[in-house]
């Protein structure tokens, strides 16, 4: 046998016994504890990451390109407060509705939408008039202008 073949069993025969001895030891546990902490992390990882791409490539919500037209329906259907409402009224107004929020949830932040209740609490919080006063048939007919589906 020659010599490179000879150190290569003798290195071999080495880490095969400091692998017998070091599975004997606590840092042994600690590394067979972690690595099994991080492979369960990882479906969890891309369980999120598809959630949350959905959001990008298919929304649930999709925003219409022009809001001009349910603007002027909130408008002219529920006067205060769209009427005095400028840009950036109704970009936070479309926000709120249309662009998901992020939520910490363990390890990760899992992206959703505000629901219909989460929203019309802001609205009552933001805009008390009028819809501190709205009825369950109101909003359902604020629902279908601001989702175009009158």
């Amino acid at each position: 046998m020659k010599p490179r073949g000879i150190i290569v069993l003798i290195l071999t025969a080495l880490l095969v016994a400091a692998l017998i001895t070091y599975k004997n030891t606590p840092q042994y546990n600690k590394v067979i504890s972690y690595t099994r902490r991080y492979l369960a992390y990882i479906p969890q990882f891309f369980r999120v990451f598809k959630h949350n791409a959905s959001f990008v490539f298919s929304p649930q919500r999709r925003k219409p390109l022009i809001f001009a037209e349910r603007e002027a329906e909130l408008k002219a259907y529920f006067r205060q407060p769209f009427i005095n409402f400028d840009k950036d009224d109704w970009r936070w107004f479309w926000g709120l509705i249309f662009e998901p929020i992020e939520e910490k949830k363990g390890n990760f932040k899992v992206k959703r939408y505000r629901s219909k209740d989460e929203i019309e609490d802001e609205l009552r919080y933001e805009y008390s008039i009028p819809f501190k006063y709205f009825q369950s048939q109101h909003w359902q007919f604020f629902w279908e202008v601001v989702f175009g589906e009158k």
